[in-house]
């Protein structure tokens, strides 16, 4: 791993803890997946009979906070064992109940789309007007950040023409609570060629640096060696003197690349540091002929 891609990830690592610290990866990427790919731990918590103390006298928990969390541990059960017919039943009979938070400030919708699983895309699409798309987790990303993630064009396309045209619009360009753009998270969690260049006709503004470390969507993908995206992004008039909180500029993270093919084709978008550009792709041929 290269000094910038190493910088990254030790901010991914801060940035992507959990709460409960479920786990210890290498990055929050790590974490997004196996959240993802296991569904969400939680410990069922039966209130229905619980009696608790307050002011020194037995009180009866409400039933109706009682019944609001066995639905809560419905959902969850339902979600864990993928038993989707149950979990349809239940939304159907009950479509707000995709904006009911259940773990870690995520509603039912954010983690219905965070586990990029395409049964669930019809779900959402049949309540797409009940979501509150603008609701945060304790992440600080909302429901609707969570498109970003799908990683799966046919999906993002159904959801988006599903989108009322205003609405979407409105929800494309808030940010989350780490001042990240849809495009820095789309960065994060996916790589689809043809959704980044829908997302890239949103205007977006390129030049928006997050909060933890400064960075512009440009040194996303740079520290992760996600070329073709950066190519793009550059195209379309992403800064590479932008720099981050340690002064690193975006072409600095370019030069860090190791194959040809990278450098060679960045090279007409250096600028302070296209000699240097030049020097790598030099020592590149060099050691590829020796």
């Amino acid at each position: 791993m290269n000094k910038y891609s190493s910088i990254f990830a030790a901010c991914l690592m801060v940035a992507f803890s959990s709460v409960d610290a479920q786990s210890s990866t290498a990055s929050g990427l790590t974490e997004i997946n196996t959240e993802n790919n296991t569904g969400i731990v939680i410990k069922s918590i039966d209130l229905m009979n619980k009696e608790i103390s307050l002011g020194g006298e037995e009180v009866k928990q409400d039933e109706t906070v009682a019944e609001d969390e066995s639905a809560k541990n419905n959902y969850i059960i339902n979600l864990q064992t993928s038993d989707i017919n149950k979990l349809t039943q239940m939304i159907d009979a009950n479509p707000q109940s995709l904006n009911t938070v259940l773990y870690e400030g995520n509603t039912l919708a954010h983690i219905l789309l965070m586990r990029r699983n395409t049964t669930y895309i019809p779900l959402i699409i049949e309540h797409i007007n009940l979501i509150n798309w603008g609701q945060y987790n304790q992440r600080g990303e909302t429901v609707f950040h969570q498109i970003m993630k799908l990683n799966n064009m046919e999906a993002f396309s159904e959801i988006r023409a599903a989108f009322d045209a205003k609405e979407w619009k409105k929800q494309v360009a808030k940010k989350s609570k780490k001042s990240q753009t849809s495009l820095h998270l789309f960065a994060l969690y996916s790589s689809d060629m043809n959704i980044f260049s829908e997302l890239l006709t949103e205007n977006i503004n390129l030049e928006v640096k997050d909060k933890d470390k400064g960075q512009t969507v440009a040194h996303y993908l740079s520290a992760m060696n996600k070329k073709q995206l950066l190519e793009q992004v550059l195209r379309y008039g992403a800064s590479v003197q932008a720099t981050d909180i340690y002064n690193e500029s975006v072409e600095r993270y370019m030069l860090s690349y190791q194959d040809m093919w990278a450098i060679k084709t960045l090279y007409p978008f250096f600028i302070d540091e296209k000699n240097e550009a030049l020097n790598r792709i030099q020592k590149i041929n060099n050691f590829s002929s020796q």
